[in-house]
């Protein structure tokens, strides 16, 4: 073990320095990885949900429901199969732009109270007909009931998001002397309140009504979103398999960021609307990761993946108007792209897109992934060579095979270095005896490190202890969790 782990940090030490201070060495990992290999089978995989899901606003999205192999759902499976090589079916995809968490299990003419046509027949390629739930859709796509993996997003359509948008833009300013000094002109014909009790409301104990007809996996019943994501992973999701539900972004960066020059709005959208919808963004992520985990009651087979958490990125934001590269496209998309689709603006674009996959893949991956064919254990069996001291402190005990456990910093510009299926990186840490002057850790996988979060929690074993010809000692560790804090 020793020798394997000298090899791949002797592989990495030549470009640790050059690598940290590469613009490349600080960019966000393939997604978080966990130590997990591919499965032994063929995983199945259903992506649904609404326009945030179906990749509206995405390149290469096309038909009634705007689908787009970049939107995060086909994404995170193409991440799986290429970086870990797994083995994915070629996965249905019944988001559908426009959609809510009702059309599920209803059809939109069964909530509309008009006359429905006969399910669609099963075959590859079928598209929703007028009267078809995404339930039916996905049956009539696919020969499978239950899947290893369901993706979706649902809810902006239920609180009637897209309506609220178009509401609060502005085109022409009614007062230029309020255009160009940014004072308070509000262009949102709904109230605050309103738009927090609907949000509420929907995330909270209001039941769909029904959630689904008898023949449906809802049996008829009427149920709230916690029962909706229940239902979901009880009867569309295998028992070891996982649903991963995907939040919304932030549209319009915290109107404090934006240059003066912008006179008040942001793609016509007054300062003040757009940090009221920040709010309500902050509210509907809160609410949603709430029911989630009431729905999962600790049983990990629901996860929920924030996007507000992801374009915000703590405070390096990628949304509208920021001083970065934007994750959203903007109102003006549909001019440029030559689509003529107003409904592209403020939708995700590539990059935010692909930022989501990346997340929704570690999530997968933790859950469906196998475990590794090794264990700690074994590894901290192996005897201490006879040529090096024990070495302890009144916490443990430093020798090759101990576990080892300390809260680090890192020592930048020395970290980290990654290569295919390793990150290296070097770390000083107060709790480790003086005679060693660096930590090196040399982990399976990858991590968001970056100087702006210095402090990690390392838990693994000690691998390695390597000398200098100048006498400094260097303990080597293989770890086997990496907590940024």
């Amino acid at each position: 073990m020793a020798r394997r782990l000298r090899w791949v940090l002797a592989s990495v030490a030549a470009v640790a320095l050059l690598g940290a201070l590469s613009p490349a060495a600080a960019s966000s990992p393939p997604f978080r990885s966990t130590r997990n290999v591919a499965p032994d089978r063929t995983i199945t995989w259903l992506d649904t949900g609404d326009s945030y899901a179906s990749g509206e606003g995405a390149t290469g999205a096309t038909g009634y429901c705007q689908q787009s192999a970049n939107a995060f759902g086909p994404k995170a499976a193409t991440l799986l199969r290429t970086a870990k090589k797994w083995s994915i079916d070629a996965a249905p995809m019944t988001a559908c732009t426009s959609h809510r968490a009702d059309d599920l299990f209803n059809s939109p003419l069964e909530l509309a109270g008009k006359p429905v046509g006969a399910p669609p027949e099963r075959g590859p390629g079928v598209v929703p007909d007028a009267g078809s739930s995404l339930w039916e859709w996905g049956q009539a796509t696919s020969d499978v009931d239950r899947f290893d993996v369901v993706t979706m997003s649902f809810g902006g359509n239920n609180v009637d998001f897209g309506k609220l948008i178009t509401d609060c833009q502005t085109l022409v300013p009614t007062d230029w002397g309020e255009f160009f000094s940014g004072s308070h002109q509000t262009g949102c014909e709904t109230s605050e309140k309103v738009l927090t009790d609907r949000i509420q409301a929907f995330t909270g104990g209001t039941p769909f009504e029904p959630m689904g007809p008898a023949d449906s996996p809802a049996g008829g019943r009427n149920g709230s979103l916690v029962d909706f994501y229940k239902t979901v992973a009880d009867t569309m999701v295998n028992d070891k398999g996982v649903l991963v539900v995907v939040g919304y972004p932030r549209l319009f960066t915290p109107s404090k960021h934006w240059g003066r020059w912008r006179g008040g709005r942001c793609n016509t959208v007054h300062s003040f609307d757009a940090d009221m919808l920040g709010n309500l963004a902050v509210l509907f992520d809160e609410r949603l990761r709430a029911a989630v985990a009431t729905a999962d009651g600790g049983r990990g087979k629901i996860r929920y993946v924030s996007r507000l958490e992801i374009f915000d990125d703590d405070g390096q934001y990628k949304s509208l108007c920021g001083d970065g590269v934007e994750w959203l496209n903007s109102i003006m998309l549909f001019l440029r792209d030559g689509t003529l689709r107003k409904d592209r603006g403020f939708h995700p674009n590539d990059l935010g897109n692909v930022a989501t996959a990346e997340r929704v893949a570690g999530e997968v991956d933790g859950v469906v992934g196998a475990p590794p064919p090794t264990t700690t254990t074994a590894r901290a069996a192996q005897p201490a060579p006879t040529t090096e001291p024990t070495i302890k402190s009144d916490e443990q005990t430093y020798e090759i095979g101990s576990n080892f456990s300390a809260t680090c910093t890192l020592a930048w510009p020395f970290a980290p270095a990654r290569g295919r299926e390793h990150v290296q990186f070097r770390t000083t840490c107060p709790a480790v005896p003086k005679q060693f002057l660096f930590v090196d850790v040399v982990y399976v996988g990858d991590l968001d490190l970056r100087p702006s979060k210095p402090q990690v929690r390392i838990n693994g074993v000690v691998a390695d202890i390597i000398r200098s010809e100048y006498g400094f000692t260097t303990l080597v560790v293989e770890a086997d969790e990496v907590l940024v804090k």
